[in-house]
């Protein structure tokens, strides 16, 4: 069928009243919603209005983002001259260097320090000697802070803290010492936690002469040990060193296996440390000769002067010194004190094997009494340590060298070239007899 012009003229007229038709319906749509939702009482409560929320989007010119997506980026403006402030004062300054140098002159805060015998102690430390007021000094101190076996005392001052560790001896002093350098700021503190172990001599002499009785034996068991520290004379205040005493002779067992000893070998030496930081601070025959021959084995001999009062370690010490620069002391004296007293001594504290053996031959070496063959057959014992390996090389070096034996001496020094801390020495005698 051919449409005419006058009926596709009709039939375009009726789509577009169509069109509008269905604009007015969906017009008519949304304002009846909106006469719905304006007929709602204000005073509903929200549970009973439930209204949809829509986001709003905020639209931007494509053309200008894409531009400044692709621009260089640009920094903003800066000032030429940095003010700065100070915290303190409120004065002004050019630039951070001028202010730190303003603050280093005239509001620098030092850190508060205690010193006890004129060193500091660590900030947590154990006091084992008595000390006097004068030792004891507070520096750069405002305020003092003290609980005593965390009790909090009153009307503290450094006067109050010299006066607790003068007079305390088995407690636990936490001190807080603050500097309050300035008005507007916070202090400067400085925290010690304090452990007062202060034994008396009487009891101190009570577990020295229970150690002897029990322990100064070439026959030690570690049950031995056990029973002296479960002894009344070694609890209390003097545990901490009994402790220390009873460690000694648990690392000369291990050294040497035996004893009923089952730890490594290698725990020997640790024990050896642990009973050298206590007893180092005690001056009493017992732990001097202790921490002494703890020092050699660990060749140590930064107190090699001091005289212990057992002749064979200071013989060694002696002998072995003057390798590392330390002066000689006068060794014809002491042959003569050793000839003289060598029957009149008493059992102190056991000594482990190789370390016997080490006091052996350096008493043969200043008696020039020594065999070359002694020396090589201590170089064979099964159980050396590295650092007593070495001083027995030492000893037979210096023997070969009194006996005029070349070629041992030539040995035993290209063993000790590489070897701490005898390297130096070694270098130099074997340079004198290469060159």
């Amino acid at each position: 069928m051919e449409l005419t012009c006058d009926t596709k003229y009709s039939f375009r007229l009726l789509q577009q009243m169509g069109g509008l038709l269905r604009r007015q319906w969906r017009l008519e749509q949304c304002l009846g919603k909106v006469r719905a939702l304006a007929s709602l009482s204000i005073d509903q409560t929200e549970s009973e209005t439930r209204l949809q929320s829509y986001m709003g989007i905020a639209s931007y010119r494509e053309d200008l983002l894409a531009a400044f997506w692709e621009g260089e980026p640009t920094a903003l403006p800066r000032s030429t001259k940095l003010q700065c402030r100070c915290p303190f004062c409120g004065l002004d300054f050019v630039g951070k260097k001028d202010l730190s140098a303003h603050l280093s002159l005239a509001h620098r805060g030092e850190r508060p320090v205690l010193l006890i015998a004129g060193r500091e102690p660590e900030s947590d430390a154990t006091i084992r000697q008595s000390i006097g007021p004068d030792d004891v000094t507070v520096e750069n101190c405002t305020l003092v802070r003290i609980s005593r076996s965390g009790v909090p005392l009153r009307g503290n001052s450094p006067d109050t803290l010299r006066a607790l560790l003068c007079d305390e001896t088995n407690t636990v002093l936490e001190v807080d010492l603050m500097n309050r350098f300035e008005t507007s700021a916070d202090p400067i503190s400085q925290f010690y936690r304090l452990s007062v172990r202060v034994p008396g001599k009487l009891e101190l002499d009570a577990v020295d002469r229970d150690f002897v009785r029990l322990l100064a034996s070439n026959n030690v068991h570690l049950s031995d040990i056990d029973y002296f520290l479960s002894r009344p004379s070694t609890q209390g205040v003097v545990r901490e060193y009994a402790d220390a005493l009873g460690a000694y002779v648990r690392g000369v067992l291990v050294k040497d296996g035996r004893g009923g000893s089952t730890l490594p070998f290698s725990e020997g030496g640790i024990l050896y440390g642990k009973a050298l930081e206590i007893l180092q601070s005690f001056r009493r025959p017992l732990p001097i000769v202790i921490c002494s021959l703890v020092r050699l084995a660990s060749n140590d001999f930064t107190l090699a002067r001091e005289k212990t009062g057992f002749d064979r370690l200071d013989y060694c010490y002696a002998i072995l010194a003057p390798t590392l620069g330390h002066s000689l002391p006068n060794l014809t004296e002491n042959q003569t004190r050793l000839r003289r007293t060598i029957d009149k001594t008493v059992p102190l504290c056991p000594i482990d094997e190789t370390l016997d053996t080490i006091l052996t031959l350096a008493a043969l070496n200043i008696e020039q009494q020594q065999s070359l063959a002694q020396y090589l057959r201590a170089t064979e014992h099964p159980r050396l340590t590295g650092q007593d390996r070495a001083k027995i090389y030492v000893l037979l070096a210096l023997a070969a060298l009194q006996l005029n034996a070349a070629f041992e001496a030539r040995e035993a020094l290209r063993l000790l070239r590489n070897v701490y801390p005898f390297e130096a020495w070694a270098t130099r005698e074997l340079n004198t007899l290469e060159g």
